[in-house]
This record gives structure tokens, sequence and C-alpha cells, in this order.
């Protein structure tokens, strides 16, 4: 009966409270889990070579035996690498913590009977995932913290999250709010909630969205006045007067005149660019649904259903109330004078307390739009502080800035100073990557002159129009902005996948103080996403997004992944090509012009070989995940001509579609068995949901909607945001938060191709980058390389295997 060492980490994950020592009691728990893990890693024979080689293991020692079978094949190895038997059995355990095989095991729990109440009423099984995930959810909302939980797809997320907001907010007699990324989740909840209210004592249900989340239809009219949509002419006019009404399931939010109501009748529009904003026309109908909401409607406990933007409009109006306040004034002073007398090791625990104390300040005056809340639940956490951040981003669309001159000065003024002519030179031009203005570069040169062309003669005219203020504040801070060089601020000007429609976008480069005042404004929340977690070895660390976030520190409470045991069950395999041709230009290169196109031509070669490949064998739809438009349109250009794809069955970013638009397309092919090639780039990563269920396969074997996942690229440099690019300037090691935000994104981009359980086993994944292979890039690509570990059926493969 050999000893075998049980990681350290392992026990912290099972038993919470551990400080170090075992007792019998957790002994007797932790050896059923052991043998079990044990037993599992054997019979999937894990490779346990490197972990034998490199790894000392020190952990908790504990006597374990395996059947005859297994034993001869722990023996051999032991042989063979001159260890212990018990070496070799705690290198397996080891393996498996890194494959994810112990999470399972560790989710074998009840509901508890303030959940089963909940389950009954939607009449829903139980399912040990669900359990555990409500438990650390009830965990994080009432020990005062703020929770990370990691979760898979597919677990019921969304029941266990209104039922612990109900619990809390009866409880505590207070408002939770559960805030999301989109309107699509929170009709999730709206849906949820009206199933349980019939039959569970339930607090009171309000939804409040941001206004952006409205559409302008001053700007829609103004849209479809365009020859590429005036088809829609009709259709939008009767939406207009019809009261902007939302059908299906939006409806039961009881809001009218949504962006996302309009994304269903008119796929195609540009939501940017009729997206309702604070400078628009005062009696627009949609203004005054976004005014009605925050209209109070009582005192009594209240789940409020809000976006992440909303969110952040919240925080930015505390702020601004925050400053007319006395004591807040005062505390700035105090924090200046602290600050001018310490040590710079000392900086962060002085700002840190300013932080908390100005949370204190603003709960005290109950300032803020929304009704006053104390609990928060911040659903796909991991947009969280991305959205926060676009949210209170300036943002000017060019296109109809000059639309809205038009209409104040007339077609003579356009023509006289050539603003159309100026706008094609930019959206024209074959830049699709952001430029940023402040850099003294050919490029933000270019464009630096050609906007100053189209803003300056708007700041300058002398007729007189009732926009003509409006527009010449605009002019005037769009001007301001691309002048400006500041170590607080950044400006771009963006191209959006419509790149018709390019954007100038400047604003603040962290936001990490709003941030860790927002959280401790709050008694207890809790981030959840299924990507939080960075995997370094055998632990999980959500240490990252604790920093993103700005979670302090102290309030921080990390709990074990929670997955259900058949999640990748449907994986049939997860391939890792072998080419050499299908690494990607990098700067390691350092290759001539020429070279450089010779290369990309032969790597849009050699992945189209391999795309083309892929689609015939497969079983329904390819997606293509992309990190640039110019690559979707190469690709498409080479499946049609030299790989005779017809190009209607070929939905690609680069065709000027909105990704609404591309996934109709790619859902509709699909169901008509054209098993279709999505070419897609952008928010595909991240919030694709193709989810047969969907569109009427209601039972989960029967759905090939989306069956394969090809990557030709490990997303390196994806992350665009402001305070992104600013925290990689400021970070003395960048490329290792670079790494950390592409491994997440590369697992957002994995968890695109399972949306539900039970799917069947014919689901595969092609990672086609070559760099995976390369020891020259082990550096940047071993973190990656430990999210594929815990997928099983890893193989490498050759174009002709």
């Amino acid at each position: 009966m050999p000893a075998v060492a049980i990681p350290l980490t392992f026990l912290e994950t099972m038993f919470p409270d551990f400080s170090g020592k075992m007792n019998k009691e957790m002994e007797s728990q932790l050896r059923p889990v052991a043998k079990k893990l044990l037993d599992d890693a054997l019979s999937n024979n894990l490779d346990v070579e490197a972990v034998l080689n490199k790894d000392f293991i020190i952990g908790h020692q504990l006597n374990l035996t395996v059947d005859s079978e297994k034993s001869q094949i722990v023996r051999r190895i032991a042989r063979q690498n001159k260890v212990r038997e018990g070496a070799v059995l705690s290198a397996f355990i080891v393996k498996a913590i890194r494959s994810d095989m112990h999470l399972p095991l560790l989710q074998q729990k009840k509901a508890s009977s303030a959940f089963k109440k909940y389950l009954d009423a939607t009449h829903r099984d139980e399912r040990p995932a669900q359990n555990t995930f409500y438990e650390y959810t009830e965990n994080a909302l009432t020990s005062f913290s703020v929770g990370l939980i990691e979760g898979s797809t597919g677990i019921g997320k969304t029941l266990a999250m209104l039922a612990n907001a109900n619990e809390v907010a009866l409880k505590y007699k207070s408002n939770v709010v559960i805030a999301s990324p989109t309107i699509s989740l929170i009709q999730q909840s709206a849906n949820e909630y009206a199933k349980l209210n019939t039959s569970c004592d339930m607090a009171r249900l309000k939804v409040v969205v941001g206004m952006r989340s409205f559409v302008d239809t001053n700007a829609l009219l103004e849209l479809v006045c365009e020859p590429q949509y005036q088809h829609l002419t009709d259709v939008i006019t009767n939406w207009i007067q019809e009261g902007g009404i939302a059908s299906g399931q939006l409806a039961n939010l009881n809001l009218s005149f949504l962006a996302d109501a309009l994304t269903q009748i008119a796929p195609e529009i540009p939501i940017a660019e009729v997206q309702l904003k604070p400078n628009c026309d005062d009696k627009l109908p949609s203004l005054e649904v976004y005014k009605s909401q925050f209209v109070s409607t009582g005192t009594e406990p209240t789940i409020i259903l809000t976006t992440h933007a909303m969110l952040a409009i919240e925080m930015l109006t505390r702020t601004r109330q925050k400053y007319s306040l006395h004591d807040s004034k005062q505390l700035s002073d105090d924090l200046s004078k602290r600050l001018k007398t310490a040590e710079k090791t000392e900086f962060k625990a002085i700002i840190d307390e300013h932080a908390y104390q100005s949370a204190m300040l603003i709960k005290e005056c109950n300032l803020g739009k929304l009704p006053n809340f104390d609990h928060a639940i911040i659903d796909e956490a991991h947009l969280f502080e991305q959205n926060v951040a676009n949210t209170l981003t300036y943002k000017s669309s060019i296109n109809q800035f000059i639309h809205r001159v038009k209409n104040a000065f007339g077609d003579s003024f356009i023509t006289r100073h050539n603003l159309y002519k100026y706008f094609n030179e930019i959206h024209e031009s074959e830049c699709f990557d952001d430029i940023e203005l402040s850099e003294n570069t050919p490029h933000a040169n270019k464009y630096r002159s050609l906007l100053a062309k189209i803003y300056e003669p708007v700041l300058n005219a002398r007729k007189k129009h009732a926009l003509a203020p409006e527009l010449k504040s605009e002019a005037r801070f769009v001007l301001d902005r691309i002048r400006l060089i500041s170590d607080k601020t950044l400006t771009l000007l963006r191209f959006s996948p419509v790149k018709r429609f390019p954007q100038i976008i400047s604003g603040k480069n962290s936001f990490s103080f709003i941030l860790k005042e927002f959280w401790y404004s709050l008694d207890s929340a809790v981030c959840i996403s299924a990507t939080l977690y960075n995997k370094k070895l055998d632990r999980d660390s959500a240490a990252y997004y604790i920093m993103k976030l700005g979670i302090p520190e102290n309030k921080a409470k990390e709990f074990p992944p929670v997955s259900p045991h058949d999640f990748k069950s449907s994986i049939q395999a997860f391939y890792l090509a072998d080419d050499v041709n299908l690494s990607p230009i990098s700067r390691r290169d350092k290759l001539s012009v020429k070279e450089q196109k010779h290369k990309h031509k032969t790597w849009i070669h050699s992945n189209a070989e391999w795309i083309s490949n892929v689609n015939k064998s497969a079983q329904g739809g390819t997606l293509v995940l992309l990190t640039a438009i110019k690559d979707a349109q190469c690709l498409q250009e080479e499946l049609n001509c030299n790989f005779g794809y017809d190009i209607s069955n070929i939905i690609s970013a680069s065709q000027d579609l909105t990704l609404a638009q591309q996934k109709s397309r790619f859902i509709k092919l699909s169901c008509d068995n054209k098993k279709p090639i999505w070419l897609a780039v952008g928010a595909a990563w991240t919030g694709l949901d193709i989810n047969g269920a969907d569109h009427g396969f209601l039972d989960a074997s029967e759905d090939n909607i989306l069956t394969d996942l090809v990557i030709p690229k490990i997303p390196f440099g994806m992350n665009k945001s402001l305070t992104h690019q600013t925290m990689m300037s400021r970070m003395v090691y960048n490329s290792q938060a670079e790494i950390i935000e592409t491994t997440m994104l590369f697992k957002q981009g994995l968890g695109r191709l399972i949306r539900r359980s039970g799917l069947p086993k014919n689901r595969r994944i092609w990672l086609l980058d070559n760099r995976i292979n390369e020891k020259a890039f082990q550096g940047f690509t071993s973190s990656m390389m430990r999210v594929i570990q815990t997928y099983s059926n890893v193989c490498k493969i050759k174009l002709d295997e």
C-alpha cells in the first residue's frame, strides 16, 4: 500500500478551512475522492512523464491502492523512471488535477432546502454542479465578501443566481442587483422569474437598462434613407409607429424601443449608429421610456435586473453627485496631504482607504440613479471591466456626425468643405486596426489631418441652426481630444467590423478606483463567469481578475471552478495541427514586406486547405474564429477560388455584416443541412451563443447546427480596450498580462462550441496555429496548453491523416 502525496492545493480546494493539518474526519472524506481520482487518471492513461521529471510533489501522505491491472502500469512506469510507485501514483493525481478531473468529484452535493423549492417550482431535477454553484454563490452573498466563481455553460447558473438573489432580498429586506452584459441575458432571468413567481414567495422584479440599450428613432430614420438600408424603410417606420414594441420573450421586459428588439426585425442595422445618446432630442419617445425606469415605485425588497453599462452609469452618477458634497472635498484634501508626505510604498494603502471612505459617503448619502442596493451579482464578470470602460468612454460616429451637419447646414456646406471626400478616404483605406491618434506615426498623422478637415469647418461655421451649438461643441471636443497628449486618456480611431462606420474613441485609461469604490459600497457581491481563473499548474487562480476588476484584496473570495462531469463529453477530439505552413507571421520572423506577403499568402492557402478538409468531414456547420477582418476576406476568396466553395455557403466578417446578421445566415444554412463555414472575428469569440434548442432542436442529440470549431491563430493582441493598452504600457512584465488575457479569450473561444448538455459526441476542435508545437514559443503558449490539456483526446494531426 504505497504512500501517495495529495497536493496541498487540492486539500485547500476540497476543505475551504484547511489550515495545514488534517484530522481523521477530513481524511475519511478525502480517501474515497482521492481513490476515485486516481482510478480515473489511470483509466484515462494520462501521460505523467513530465510531472515525474520536473515536479517535486509536496502534500499530505495517504496510503492508497489500485487494482492489479493498473498496478502493473504503475510498476512499469516506476521502473522506467527509477522512482518509487508512490511517486508515480502522486504524479497521476497531479496530472488529473491539472486536467480538471477532480472538479466533478467535489460537486456531488444535494440541493439545500432553500434551493430545492426553486427547483420544484420550475419542475427541474437536481444537478450536482448546479447545487454546488448555488452553495458557493450563497456563501459569497452571506459572508460580506466579493466572491469569484467560474461556472461552465449548461450548469443552470441563471436559476441559481435568481434564487440566491431572492433569498438575500427577502432575508435582509434589501435590494439585490443582477447585472448582465446583454438584454438577452436579462431576458433569460426575467423568464425564470415569471416561472418562479407563480409558486414561490418572490421579491419584486424591476428591469433597468442603460441609455445605449434604446434606439434613437431620429438617427434610425436618417440611416434608412441610405441606399444600403432603404429596403427596410417600411419595416422600420411601422415599428416606430407601433411604439417600438418588443416581440417574443423580450416582451416580458415591458420596455419599448429596445436596440435588441430592432435587431430582431432588422439584424443588418449597425446598432452603434442608432443607439440613444446623451445629446439626443429631448422629445424622443425612447428617451421617455429610459427616464421612466428611474421613477420610484416603493421600498419593498426588489431584484433589479440591469446591464453592465447601466452599472457603469450608476458609478459615474455617484461620482459626480459625490463631488458636490462638502465631505467629499474634505476627503480629497486629506488624500492629497497624505500622498505628499507618504512613501511610494504606502500609496496603494492610502488610495484604498480613500476608496473605502468615499464608498461609505456614497452609502450614507444614498447617491446614484438606481434604487439603493447592498448586494450585487455580476454575470459574465470577465466582461465587466471592459464594459464599464466602454460605457464611460466617449464615442463619436463620424458618419452620423456628417449626417447631422447635413441636416443642420445643408448639402452645399457638405459639398463646399468636401466632408464626404475626406470621410471616404478614411473608410476606404486598407486599415483595419485601431489608430492611436496621439502617436507620431504616418498613419496617425494622416488620420488626424483627415479628421481635422471634417470637424474644423463645423467649428468655424457661421450658419445659424438649432443644432449648431451642439454640433460645434462636439467638433470642439473631438478636435481637442485628437490633439491631446495625456497620461490619463487615450484617443483612438476605431474601425468596426462594419468598416463603413469608423468611430472616434476617447476616454480614461483606468477605472480601477471607481471599481474599487463600487465594491466597497456593497455589503456583498459575487462575480460569475465561465472564464475567471488562470490555471497555474495544479491550482486555479482568479488573481488576474481580482486585479482587473479592482476588487479589494481583503474582500475577494475564490471558489473552485464548477463544471458538470459531462461538459466535455461531446468533444470527439481536440486536434493540434502539425504543419509548419500554419505558423503565422510573428515579430521574430524579421521579414521584408515582400517576404511577409509571400508568407501570409502561404498561410492563407494552408489554412483554407485545412478548413476545407474539416468542413467536408464535419457533421454540421464550421465556425472559424479569426483575429482580423483581412484574414477573413483572404480566406473567403481562397476557399471560393481555389477550393470550389460557393460564396453563398461562406459567411464572412469581411462582408460588411453585423454579428447578428452573420449568425442568422449561419443558422439558416446549417438548419438547411448546407454545412456552412463562418469566418468570424471580434465579439464572436465571447458573445456568440448558438444553441439548437432556440431553433427547433429540442432534443440535444439532434443538434448539429455547429459541430466544428477552428482556430487558425492564437488570439494574441485582441484586447483593444483603452484600459488594457494602458496596463500593458505600465507593467514591467507586460507580456505576462497579454498571455493571461489571450488565454482567457482562448478559453472563451473554445466555449462557443458547447452551449448545452447532451450533445452528440461529434464536436471537434481544431487549433491550426503551429506555434503551439514550436519550442521558441513555449513561453507564450504554455498557458494555452494547460487549458488544452483539460480536454481528453488531444492529439497532433497532419493534413494527410
